[in-house]
């Protein structure tokens, strides 16, 4: 089996507890300058959303922008959600049929966006929650 590691600047930017505006840069410029384009690409930024505790305010947009586009155009079956794709959102992006998050909320909002058809599951994901609402 293979392990998965970070390659450069992933490697440092998850070592930091602060992402800021350059760690960005230097995804787009150096880690991922085409996108995500395959499955090590989305869980990179997978595993940079998770560990950096404070994100500066150009990461919520890339990280979105990123994770959706893989999610609907390189994840087979492209364009399109069955149910293990459905199950994979479900499972990394909400608990008890809610996002975990602001961000996560506008990503599946995006998805929702880029999809020819969406399912009625995923619109219920994509819903405002109480807790996520910024005042």
């Amino acid at each position: 089996m293979r392990d998965f590691r970070l390659s450069f600047p992933a490697n440092m930017i998850a070592g930091k507890s602060r992402m800021d505006r350059h760690d960005v840069i230097l995804l787009k410029t150096y880690g991922m300058p085409q996108g995500a384009r395959s499955r090590e690409d989305a869980l990179t930024l997978l595993v940079l959303n998770d560990c950096c505790p404070e994100k500066c305010p150009e990461w919520p947009d890339y990280f979105i922008e990123q994770i959706a586009h893989y999610i609907v155009f390189v994840m087979a079956p492209e364009r399109w959600l069955n149910t293990a794709k459905m199950q994979w959102i479900e499972r990394i992006f909400t608990t008890f049929g809610v996002a975990n998050s602001q961000t996560e909320q506008r990503l599946l909002a995006r998805i929702i966006e880029l999809l020819p058809f969406v399912p009625t599951g995923l619109t219920e994901f994509a819903q405002p929650h109480p807790e996520h609402v910024a005042f």
